[in-house]
């Protein structure tokens, strides 16, 4: 079950170009919380036992100008949210795997947890 830690803008803003970088684009109408979870756990290799690795969740506010949109990916036909998923690596810096899930919403139970931007997953 994820956790929502006190939001460490450092951290977020330091993760999300990271991620946004390469990150493959997944669209749907609704991005649920087993949408999100099922990603993490089909990539549990990446996490395994490694402390040093952080599986996490950012509902990213692109229209706050902090970040390039890409027309025809971002706000693209009514997708009105945006959660960028991924591995980080705390000793190497850098994110092993991620993707940006563009949704026209958010089912309550994800928006819930994202009511702060950034959630760590155990």
């Amino acid at each position: 079950m994820p956790y929502i830690p006190g939001v460490e803008l450092w951290l977020i803003h330091h993760l999300l170009p990271l991620a946004l970088a390469a990150a493959p684009v997944a669209i749907v109408a609704t991005a649920t919380i087993d949408f999100v979870k099922q990603w993490f756990q089909k990539r549990t290799a990446l996490k395994g036992a490694d402390r040093d690795r952080l599986a996490f969740s950012i509902k990213a506010n692109l229209d706050a100008g902090n970040y390039a949109v890409q027309s025809g990916v971002f706000g693209a036909a009514g997708h009105r949210e945006t959660i960028v998923q991924g591995f980080y690596d705390k000793k190497a810096d850098r994110v092993v795997a991620s993707r940006t899930i563009c949704a026209r919403k958010l089912a309550p139970e994800l928006a819930e947890l994202h009511q702060q931007p950034l959630a760590v997953w155990e």
